[in-house]
């Protein structure tokens, strides 16, 4: 039985969660939590991919209700103690990927103004008129959190790095509770995560926070408590102890900065079984970009870019947020087009269908994951449908599959291990999950080039470098990896471009001992 304090804010005693599949099996995403949050703490959830992280925290917020056997979850965020999250539910802020997802892929063009605005109300859509004290708020927490000179902004507009501020004042505009963050650190460049991090350090000493991450940031974290889980079980909980302004959470846990992993992801990948595929002729390169530039409204987001990708090159694409990444990998891909004067060929020409090009360059991207979650009929496709879906490159449903075709699904899933989630649907997986498989999903097809942004994103330690080895395993399938962090950089890129502002600021042959 947990113990309580009058500084206590919620207990878990023995919560259970269970969550049906769609061949009618049960998963146990929660199992016997214990677990008792105070005022004055900060956690940290850490564990694997699928461990339970993100399925807590939703419990926490009460999106989430334990299994009627499973447990008892008591809020007592009103000083009484409440078995039903509904008085506090809207009180509690959660800020996902799935939440900036839907700001990028909704179809709607919101302002930074807009999207604070909704905060008032735990809305995702400005439906109400703000009264002039709701307006006054909302200037002043734009102000705090230094967004204010982006209200009439387009919120697609603006880089990972700032969605996640002005998500973070859309969450203080509602005067929270409590702060969920999940994976909020994840998918922006380090002056970004360093600059939200100092931020969150300060705002959590005020307003109780619980994170999830997989990266350790020695000085920069924050946390004074830390929960570790695996299989939907808590393996370890307790303080945090510092020692030289670092965290120390000792009991065998393996640390590492970006040179142990490279080493590490280097070994694994001669461990790596290879699938056997043709080789290309190396003759005609693959892409050629000769001065393109790309214009949103008034904004160059890229100007005078010529590159050229040869068949026997993998590329990785640096750059701060808002550099122009996303959008040169969008130019690849024929997804948006340059102004006059500019010229793209592929495979030595210009033109041809769209469609088949998307088959043979296949985009992983973070902005996808929303897409692949729920299809347009409302249901989320299973594992399968999922990866069995890049045959014809549609989204949320697969075509009847021939028995070939049968085979090289279940090989995909089984090179990038996420055969187990053969019939989990999408919107069950962690966002590591669904990233492994939108990975087989884009090599079904034996595709000629893959582009990644991202691709390590939302994944823990032992994942990322597992998979990093398999990507470098590729032997017929160049890649361009678009990285704001180089230990997420496998040893097999060949050459580097560095784009700042739009602009090419360095390309060429990747140099390991420079960099």
């Amino acid at each position: 039985m947990s113990s309580t304090t009058p500084t206590t804010l919620l207990t878990l005693e023995g919560v259970s969660v269970t969550r049906s599949l769609a061949d009618r099996d049960r998963l146990k995403a929660l199992e016997d939590v214990c677990w008792t949050w105070n005022r004055g703490e900060c956690w940290a959830l850490r564990g694997a991919n699928g461990s339970g992280k993100s399925t807590l925290l939703r419990l926490i917020r009460g999106e989430l209700w334990p299994d009627a056997d499973g447990g008892k979850r008591v809020y007592f965020f009103e000083g009484i103690p409440k078995t039903s999250p509904l008085s506090v539910k809207d009180r509690i802020a959660l800020i996902s990927p799935e939440t900036q997802d839907w700001y990028l892929s909704s179809g709607w063009a919101l302002s930074v103004r807009q999207v604070l605005s909704t905060g008032f109300f735990n809305e995702l859509l400005p439906h109400r008129i703000l009264d002039h004290a709701q307006q006054a708020h909302l200037l002043e927490v734009a102000q705090n959190l230094q967004v204010d000179s982006w209200l009439e902004r387009d919120v697609r507009g603006l880089s990972n790095g700032q969605r996640r501020q002005v998500l973070l004042a859309r969450a203080l505009a509602g005067n929270p509770l409590a702060l969920l963050l999940d994976e909020f650190f994840e998918g922006i460049d380090l002056d970004s995560s360093a600059r939200l991090r100092i931020l969150m350090r300060d705002l959590s000493r005020e307003i109780p926070t619980v994170y999830t991450g997989h990266r350790n940031d020695g000085a920069l974290e924050f946390a004074s408590h830390e929960m570790w889980l695996e299989g939907g079980k808590v393996v370890r909980l307790g303080e945090v102890t510092r020692v030289g302004g670092q965290g120390s959470r000792g009991n065998g846990e393996r640390g590492g900065g970006g040179n142990g992993e490279k080493h590490l992801s280097f070994q694994a990948r001669e461990e790596v079984t290879r699938f056997e595929q043709v080789a290309m002729p190396p003759l005609t390169p693959l892409v050629q970009l000769e001065n393109v530039t790309v214009k949103r409204g008034e904004k160059t987001v890229l100007e005078e870019v010529s590159w050229t990708l040869e068949p026997h090159q993998n590329w990785v694409l640096l750059g701060h947020n808002g550099a122009g990444k996303s959008t040169l990998a969008k130019v690849i891909r024929r997804e948006l087009y340059p102004l006059q004067g500019g010229r793209v060929r592929h495979f030595g020409r210009e033109g041809g269908s769209s469609w088949k090009l998307w088959q043979r360059i296949p985009l992983v991207s973070s902005e996808g994951n929303v897409l692949h979650r729920v299809s347009a009929a409302g249901l989320s496709a299973t594992g399968k449908t999922l990866v069995a879906s890049g045959f014809e490159a549609w989204i949320g449903y697969a075509p009847v599959l021939e028995p070939q075709q049968e085979e090289k699904v279940l090989e995909w899933m089984d090179y990038f291990e996420v055969l187990h989630l053969h019939s989990r649907p999408a919107n069950q997986m962690s966002a590591g999950e669904l990233k492994r498989c939108l990975l087989a999903r884009a090599m079904v097809n034996n595709p000629d080039l893959l582009i990644l942004d991202e691709p390590f994103d939302y994944l823990d330690r032992a994942t990322k470098i597992k998979l990093t080895a398999l990507i470098s395993s590729l032997e017929r399938t160049r890649f361009v990896l678009i990285a704001h962090r180089l230990e997420d950089v496998p040893e097999s890129a060949t050459h580097l471009i560095r784009l700042e502002a739009g602009r090419v600021l360095q390309q060429g042959e990747l140099d390991w001992v420079k960099l």
